[in-house]
């Protein structure tokens, strides 16, 4: 980018489709740094923007930049040879980015165009009279406004005297400022008509050359029908306008349909503490093509294998020997470990089967403890009338059983 200033410092710039800047500083200790460096490392970045916008991105008109009228605020009547041109955004034909931050009024007849973005007519800093805007007669017809990139300086500060030497600046410009300029050109340029066609962009194209450097750094807005009085008559931002393809307004939503565990096997079932198992688990809709499982605490998954439909994955696990039984849950999760399906209290482990010791034979029942027999009843004592002698003590009487020859008189 070549770069010369007038001496109002107004720039203009004239940029080829060269190389660019393909090297920048490399910085170490004890280095002593210059002007020279510190620019070269800044141009090295904006041509490499440039080349990027205009080799990949194009160049022309991306967002706004409407060129309208203006209505006179005393007749209410358009002004002659005025239009304005809105906020926008535009790509120069070199990779310049052009940012139009406010609206900006044009006179049509302005010979140099109208300087933005703190050009010279918004310049805190006194300017030359050269450097005014100069009106030209225009003819009755079609004219066409466009914007180019203008690089301009700014900000003067004061500066240390290095000698005693009569041309010593003592002010310099502290910034480069990105603006632009807003002028008239003639007519409708070549770049800016029979856009190619989309039809066919992807379809058996030949490889593609690198495009041609632009002959113009303009970049045109609108067409504006003009009478000789300066009348506009009407403005047309489309015909002659070039458009660069934008993504910033293109969009779109994804669509998902929530997986949902339909039924969950186990097989066995129900699991075993300290026991392999297998689980297969149905769902809706599909699963992807590699999901993994979590089966709670105590559960160590081995594999899941998701079914040719996508509808089913089988899940290999085995349940840790020291695990506590009851209910475990299901969460299948994509290879990012976020979770597609859950499902709690799915299954339930059961505790591990305990083997009942042998037991002994029974021992015999003791008997009835032994009866100990009572002593026999004392003899009753006959009682005997008061004064009768006590007759001998009785004897222990033995019946003795009657036989056949024990006939006859029992007393004789």
């Amino acid at each position: 980018m070549n770069t010369s200033t007038c001496a109002c410092g107004c720039g203009s710039t004239s940029q080829l489709c060269d190389h660019g800047t393909l090297e920048r500083p490399r910085y170490y200790a004890r280095q002593l740094i210059t002007p020279v460096e510190l620019t070269l490392e800044q141009q090295y970045f904006r041509d490499k923007l440039r080349r990027h916008n205009r080799l990949l991105h194009g160049w022309g008109v991306v967002c706004g930049a409407q060129v309208c009228l203006v209505v006179d605020d005393t007749t209410r009547g358009f002004l002659p040879w005025t239009v304005s041109v809105q906020p926008g955004y535009v790509l120069g034909p070199y990779g310049d980015e052009i940012l139009i931050d406010q609206a900006k009024t044009i006179d049509l007849r302005a010979a140099g165009g109208a300087g933005g973005g703190n050009g010279c007519d918004d310049s805190p800093q006194p300017g030359d009279p050269w450097c005014t805007e100069v009106l030209v007669k225009r003819e009755a017809g079609p004219l066409w406004v466009a914007v180019r990139y203008q690089e301009t300086m700014c900000r003067q500060v004061r500066v240390q005297p290095t000698g005693c030497g009569c041309d010593d600046a003592q002010c310099e410009y502290s910034r480069w400022h990105d603006g632009f300029v807003i002028g008239v050109v003639a007519p409708c340029p070549a770049s800016h008509q029979g856009p190619p066609s989309f039809d066919n962009l992807f379809k058996g194209a030949p490889r593609p050359e690198c495009p041609d450097c632009p002959a113009s750094p303009w970049v045109v807005l609108a067409r504006v029908d003009v009478d000789a009085a300066g009348a506009v008559q009407a403005i047309d931002n489309c015909s002659c306008r070039r458009l660069v393809a934008s993504w910033s307004t293109l969009w779109w939503q994804c669509t998902q349909t929530p997986v949902g565990i339909d039924k969950v096997t186990a097989n066995p079932d129900p699991p075993v503490v300290g026991k392999p198992f297998s689980l297969e688990v149905q769902v809706t809709p599909p699963l992807p093509a590699k999901v993994a499982a979590d089966l709670g605490v105590g559960v160590t998954v081995t594999s899941v294998t998701v079914a040719t439909d996508q509808r089913a994955a089988t899940i290999a696990a085995a349940v840790a020997s020291g695990a506590a039984p009851g209910p475990r849950p299901v969460r299948l999760e994509q290879e990012n470990g976020c979770v597609l399906a859950f499902k709690d209290d799915a299954f339930t482990v059961a505790p591990a089967a305990t083997t009942k010791p042998a037991l002994p034979p029974p021992a015999k029942a003791p008997g009835p403890p032994p009866v100990e027999e009572a002593p026999p009843p004392a003899p009753a004592k006959d009682a005997t009338p008061s004064g009768a002698p006590a007759s001998a003590p009785a004897a222990k009487q033995q019946v003795r059983a009657r036989t056949p020859r024990d006939k006859g008189p029992q007393n004789k």
